[in-house]
């Protein structure tokens, strides 16, 4: 049985090529390993902890962009 991290892995790996080529394209990597204490028990989908930690950094990502110019 394959690690169920080899999806997501391969996910990151594509979406991290296309914004080779796509310059305005930001592509979020996890602080953390996403191991198989992220996933759901089908060992595909994350489960809820993995989507807060994604929520949680992809909210730092963007904060930047809608604090108020001064």
């Amino acid at each position: 049985m394959q690690h169920p991290g080899w999806r997501s892995a391969a996910l990151q790996a594509a979406a991290e090529r296309l914004s080779e080529r796509l310059p305005r394209l930001v592509v979020e990597r996890f602080s953390v390993p996403f191991g198989p204490h992220l996933f759901a028990s089908d060992g595909f989908h994350p489960n809820g902890r993995a989507h807060a930690l994604w929520g949680e950094e992809i909210a730092a990502l963007a904060l930047p962009f809608m604090q108020a110019p001064q």
